[in-house]
């Protein structure tokens, strides 16, 4: 009899072994797959981020149809200086190279040399479709022509946005 008992003694503490080791294996996958729908392609913190986003740009496109409301009722204001007044944009942001960026689809233009970089950079095929790009104010280019002929008499030419078969 205490045969038999030492015997069956073994057999519970290597069942309660093996018992534990597939439990540590479930949890291990189990939290894997707890990782991966929090923090994966289409995880719960890649869609709160991506919400955070759309919040933003909608946000901002509502700062911009408020202007367009206030510029139509006889505003004097640039788009430029209501989004520096509201926040949107820096004064620093506005000195920066480049485009300005409002957000991750959202730019704005406010200088010749802004939108020269824009059309070099579309010239040289860089994407921006599904992107909006604002001009936030008046854009003096800087160049000068004939009105007859169309020569260009000071300045420089600007080569258009897209114009080596490019899209935007």
């Amino acid at each position: 009899m205490y045969n038999k008992c030492k015997e069956l003694k073994k057999r519970t503490k290597g069942i309660t072994l093996l018992a534990l080791v597939v439990t540590i294996i479930v949890l291990l996958i189990l939290a894997g797959v707890a990782i991966n729908f929090s923090i994966g392609d289409g995880g719960i913190l890649k869609r709160a981020e991506d919400a955070a986003s759309k919040y933003e740009e909608a946000s901002i496109k509502e700062v911009i149809d408020i202007y367009k409301l206030n510029e139509a009722m006889g505003g004097e204001e640039t788009l430029k200086e209501y989004l520096i007044e509201k926040g949107i944009i820096s004064e620093e942001e506005i000195e920066e190279e480049g485009l300005i960026k409002l957000s991750e689809n959202i730019y704005g233009i406010s200088t010749y040399e802004e939108l020269k970089y824009l059309s070099e950079s579309v010239n040289k095929g860089e994407e921006y479709s599904g992107k909006t790009i604002y001009v936030l104010n008046d854009i003096d280019c800087k160049a000068e022509y004939n009105e007859e002929t169309g020569e260009l008499i000071s300045g420089e030419n600007f080569e258009p946005i897209g114009s080596s078969n490019t899209s935007i």
